[in-house]
């Protein structure tokens, strides 16, 4: 190297295994934490406050340089939204072996069970360190911190209801305090209570538009001024194939939810890409979780999911980890040109309403 451009050198599965040169100050490598304690988990940080490094998270453009020695490049480093462009002469097998969110940090809301848990692994395994937001099962916190950490990142966990500007302020300060500013957000934490039109529940109706909808804008609002300082960001809102319709009974009113979080992705898109933020929407179609298949006994869950398989292409229902991976590159520096843009990721499904 003739100048360190990352402050840890990484392992070719993603793990770090030690600290390189690090930039003034900064760098020192954090020891692993051994076993978790859930108990404790709420407390804030269980590192110290260190990021280290020059983060390649923007465009990287290979060119030759005179005189380059062998094994070497002259790589052009430009973080996205930022007018600092630095040629710098680098190993180039080691930063192919960087993973792509080296040295980010990610708030996933809902991070404790289902999507939002696969979610935090699969950005932990592109590098970025992940700090999980979960509503009320601490002990399901816990384990995914234990994934995240099996990854080689480091991990927080902190109780928040989204629906509270409150909570919302108070997890992004623990979560900033631990790790450091988020880089990547994905508004993930959901409610679904069944109903129709001629029947459903006022109060059940209230508690899913408060977290699906505000929960969205409370911690958008509260992580965007740190992605604009940055110049860099990634909002990931996850919504559904309900949305825009599907034939499936006793989703109406939390259709009329996730439609609204289309809305906002489209507008919060409009509002902060030209400051270096994209926003996209995630639209999951029937997916194996707690929340999907709670209250159900074994053979209505084995009914509903060959019902739900038979009506898709590919012949199967979603597992968190198909929507985890659809998250994983909507955060990552190739997704850079994509923002206002609704991904479906739903088995092909046929059984929608209209055509659209």
């Amino acid at each position: 190297w003739t100048e360190a451009i990352a402050s840890r050198t990484v392992s070719g599965d993603g793990r770090r295994m030690a600290a390189a040169a690090p930039r003034t100050g900064r760098g020192a490598a954090i020891p692993g934490r051994g076993a978790v304690d859930p108990t404790k988990i709420e407390a804030g940080p269980h590192t110290a406050n260190d990021r280290g490094g020059l983060t390649v998270a923007g465009e990287i453009a290979r060119t030759s340089e005179a005189g380059a020695g062998a094994g070497t490049s002259a790589t052009t480093i430009a973080e996205e939204g930022s007018t600092d462009r630095r040629v710098r002469k680098t190993c180039s097998g080691c930063l192919r072996a960087m993973p792509p969110l080296a040295g980010k940090v990610a708030l996933v809301t809902g991070g404790s069970r289902g999507i939002g848990r696969a979610i935090c692994s699969e950005l932990a395994r592109l590098g970025a360190d992940v700090a999980v937001n979960f509503a009320s099962r601490a002990d399901a916190a816990a384990e995914t911190l234990a994934d995240v950490e099996a990854l080689g990142r480091r991990a927080v966990a902190v109780e928040a209801d989204v629906g509270s500007r409150e909570a919302v302020a108070a997890l992004v300060r623990k979560a900033t305090d631990a790790l450091g500013a988020p880089d990547i957000l994905v508004n993930n934490a959901g409610l679904l209570h069944t109903g129709e039109l001629l029947d459903y529940d006022e109060d059940e109706f209230d508690r899913m538009w408060r977290t699906n909808v505000k929960g969205v804008l409370n911690c958008s609002q509260a992580v965007a001024p740190g992605m604009i300082d940055a110049g860099w960001g990634r909002i990931v809102n996850i919504a559904s194939n309900a949305a825009i319709g599907t034939a499936m009974p006793g989703t109406t009113l939390y259709a009329v939810t996730k439609g609204a979080v289309l809305t906002l992705t489209k507008r919060m898109a409009f509002e902060l890409s030209p400051r270096g933020i994209t926003v996209n929407a995630v639209l999951p179609g029937f997916t194996r979780t707690d929340m999907v298949f709670g209250g159900k006994t074994e053979e209505e869950i084995e009914r509903l999911v060959q019902r739900v398989a038979s009506r898709s292409l590919v012949g199967r229902v979603g597992d968190p980890v198909d929507i985890a991976s659809t998250v994983g590159y909507l955060c990552s520096p190739a997704s850079g040109f994509m923002t206002g843009q609704f991904l479906m990721s739903d088995g092909g499904r046929q059984d929608y309403l209209t055509h659209v």
